[in-house]
């Protein structure tokens, strides 16, 4: 799966969308367009108030967060599961990760928002292997007209 932004948003603007998507970095801006199209993806068509939970994993463990997701919609396709501080996953949250990863609920996006992704972390690489992951990094200067087109 892309890594880069312009990957990421294609998939998450034209194609079906992935049951776990994680995204952070640097560039605000990147994510809260990431944020902004898949809610309104995700929750379009059905009842977006009963469908759409925000928690931080600061605040609630990993199986809290998966029964949120294994929750059924409510008059609904699609539920939207929203994670920020998703980098505060503990050691001992990774069994129940890949877990949920490798059989993740198909009525559900769980929307992973880490503030940096670091390769090298274990949930990271995780992530990597069963999600859609991109990091947003700050545009290099080439690739600004881009990213002016893209706002």
């Amino acid at each position: 799966m892309p890594r880069d932004p312009d990957g990421f948003f294609h998939v998450i603007e034209e194609q079906t969308l992935p049951p776990v998507i994680a995204c952070g970095g640097v560039e605000r801006v990147y994510l809260d367009d990431a944020v902004a199209i898949v809610r309104r993806r995700a929750l379009g068509g059905g009842l977006a108030d009963f469908n759409h939970d925000r928690v931080s994993a600061r605040d609630r463990s990993l199986a809290e967060i998966v029964a949120l997701a294994n929750t059924l919609p409510m008059m609904s396709e699609r539920r939207l599961v929203e994670v920020k501080d998703a980098e505060a996953l503990r050691e001992h949250d990774l069994v129940a990760l890949e877990a949920y990863l490798r059989a993740p609920a198909q009525q559900t996006v769980l929307l992973l928002l880490l503030g940096a992704i670091d390769l090298r972390e274990k949930a990271v690489k995780l992530l990597d292997q069963h999600a859609l992951l991109c990091r947003f990094e700050h545009p290099r200067e080439r690739d600004m007209p881009e990213h002016v087109l893209r706002r």
